[in-house]
C-alpha cells in the first residue's frame, strides 16, 4: 500500500508541475530534489528497486523542464545516472554479468570509441574546452551508462514489470504534458508557432521521444485485450495527435516505419490485411490524414491561417543538405577515427559554400562518423540489431503476451529510431533515450532468461 501512495503521490505531483503548469516556489522544488535525491541513494544502498525505478523513471524525461544544476555538469540527471551505475554495474559483480553478452560488449566498444574521441578532442586545435568536452562526454556516454546500470538491475519478472509500468506511466505524463501545451498553441497562426517542444524543449526532440514511445503502446494493444487495450488505445490516439503537432517531418516518418514494421513481424497475412484496409480507408477518407501533416511533409506553410506554398524544399530542407556535405568531406578524410567530439561546429564554416549559423549535421549518422570514425557507427548500430535480432527470437518463441508485447515494442522503438537519427542527433541525450534504454536493458535481461517464470 505504501509503495503504490508514494507512486501516485510522485505522478500527481509531476502532473500538477510539469502536466498543469502548478507554480511551486523555488525553494520548495529545491527541497523535493535534494529529498528525493537523498531518497534515492537510500533506496539504491537498501536495493528498493521499486522507488528506484519509480525515482528515474518518472523523472528523466521531465529533467529539461528541472534539471535541478547543482554546479556546471553536475545535475541530479548525472547523480541518478552515475549512482545507478555505480549501485548495479560497477560495484556488482553479478550486475556486470547480466543481460545478453553480446550487447553487453557492444556497448563498451561504443563507449569506448567516445572515449577515444574524448581525448581527440582535447589535443585537437579546434577543439572547444575542456569543461565543454567533459560535458558533452558526459551527455554522450550517460545513455550506455543508464543501460549498464539497468540491465545489471534487473532480476526478475517483477523488476521488469516494475520498470515498464513506470515507463508507461511517464510516458502517459509527457503526452499529457504536450496535450496541455497543444491546448495553448492550437490557435497558432503559423506552423513555427503551433510547434510542441514538450517537456524535452525543442520539437524535432519531443517528436522523435513520441515517435518511439508509441510503439509500445501499439505492440500492446495488438497482443492484450479488454480494459488494457482500450485504455492504450486513447493513450495511443492522443500520442499521435501530440505527435502530429510537433510538426516534425522525421518524426512522422520513424512513427510510420515502426508501426509498419511492426504489423510485419506480427505476421505477414495480418500485415497485408492492415495495409490493405489502411490504403482503402486512406482512399476512401483522405481527411484521416490530417491537413497539417500534409501540409508539413509537401512544404507548405501557415500564414495567418491561411495554407500558402513556399516550394518544395523549405530553407531548414536546403541548409542539412549542405550540412551533410561538409559532414561526408570530413568523414572522407578521417573514416577510422573521426576529428574528435565537438569538432563539427568549429569545422564546418571550412567545408561550406555560403555562410550558415547552423552547425549541427543533423544527422546522428554522419555526426558519430565525424566524432569518432566508421568504425563507431557500426557498433552503434550493432547495439540496435543485436536488439532487434533478440527481440524477433523472443516474439517467435515465446508465448506470453507480455513478452511478446515487448518483443514488438522494442523493434518497433528501435525501427524508429533508426528512422529519427536520419534527421537529428538522437543517441546524446538520456532524456530522450531513457525508456529505449530499458527497453533495451529488459530484452537483453529476457533473451538471457527465456524462461523466466511470469
Amino acid at each position: 500500500m505504501g509503495r503504490f501512495l508514494f507512486a501516485a503521490a510522485a505522478a500527481v505531483l509531476i502532473f500538477m508541475v510539469f502536466v498543469l503548469n502548478v507554480e511551486l516556489p523555488s525553494f520548495l522544488i529545491k527541497m523535493i530534489g535534494v529529498g528525493g535525491a537523498i531518497f534515492y541513494i537510500r533506496c539504491l544502498m537498501t536495493d528498493n528497486k521499486f522507488y528506484v525505478y519509480a525515482i528515474t523513471l518518472l523523472y528523466l524525461p521531465m529533467a529539461k523542464i528541472a534539471p535541478f544544476v547543482i554546479a556546471k555538469g553536475i545535475n541530479l540527471t548525472n547523480i541518478l545516472t552515475l549512482s545507478l551505475f555505480a549501485r548495479y554495474y560497477l560495484f556488482n559483480a553479478s550486475g556486470r554479468s547480466n543481460g545478453e553478452p553480446r550487447m553487453r560488449k557492444t556497448v563498451n566498444l561504443i563507449m569506448l570509441f567516445i572515449l577515444i574521441s574524448f581525448f581527440q578532442g582535447l589535443i585537437r586545435s579546434y577543439s572547444d574546452s575542456p569543461m565543454e568536452l567533459l560535458t558533452y562526454f558526459f551527455e554522450m556516454i550517460s545513455p550506455w551508462l543508464f543501460y549498464l546500470a539497468f540491465t545489471g538491475s534487473l532480476t526478475s519478472m517483477t523488476d521488469v514489470r516494475q520498470a515498464l509500468t513506470f515507463s508507461f506511466v511517464g510516458s502517459i505524463l509527457s503526452i499529457l504534458n504536450g496535450f496541455n501545451e497543444f491546448l495553448e498553441k492550437r490557435d497558432a497562426s503559423s506552423i513555427e508557432k503551433s510547434r510542441l517542444i514538450g517537456p524535452l524543449q525543442q520539437p524535432n526532440t519531443y517528436g522523435a521521444f513520441i515517435a518511439y514511445a508509441l510503439p509500445v503502446f501499439f505492440a500492446f494493444i495488438l497482443f492484450f485485450g479488454g480494459r488494457l487495450r482500450l485504455t492504450l488505445a486513447v493513450v495511443f490516439l492522443v500520442g499521435l495527435k501530440i505527435l502530429f503537432s510537433t510538426f516534425s517531418r522525421g518524426s512522422y516518418l520513424a512513427m510510420g516505419g515502426a508501426v509498419l514494421s511492426q504489423l510485419y513481424f506480427k505476421g505477414r497475412l495480418f500485415f497485408v490485411v492492415s495495409i490493405l484496409a489502411g490504403s482503402l480507408s486512406i482512399a476512401f477518407f483522405p481527411q484521416l490524414i490530417p491537413e497539417s501533416v500534409k501540409t508539413r511533409m509537401i512544404g507548405h506553410t501557415f500564414r495567418g491561417g491561411e495554407i500558402s506554398m513556399e516550394g518544395d524544399i523549405d530553407a531548414s530542407v536546403t541548409h542539412r543538405l549542405m550540412l551533410w556535405d561538409a559532414a561526408e568531406t570530413m568523414i572522407k578524410e578521417s573514416p577510422l577515427f573521426g576529428k574528435g567530439l565537438l569538432s563539427f561546429p568549429y569545422l564546418v564554416p571550412r567545408y561550406l559554400p555560403i555562410p550558415l549559423e547552423e552547425r549541427d549535421t543533423h544527422n546522428m549518422y554522419m555526426k558519430i562518423m565525424v566524432y569518432m570514425g566508421i568504425p563507431a557507427l557500426l557498433a552503434y548500430l550493432a547495439f540496435f540489431f543485436q536488439t532487434i535480432k533478440n527481440a524477433h527470437t523472443l516474439l517467435k518463441k515465446s508465448q506470453d503476451p507480455l513478452r511478446k508485447s515487448i518483443s514488438l515494442g522494442a523493434i518497433g522503438t528501435c525501427i524508429s529510431l533508426l528512422i529519427s537519427c536520419m534527421f537529428g542527433s538522437r543517441l546524446e541525450n538520456l532524456e530522450l533515450l531513457c525508456y529505449f534504454m530499458t527497453l533495451s536493458a529488459i530484452i537483453s535481461f529476457l533473451a538471457k532468461h527465456p524462461e523466466v517464470e511470469a
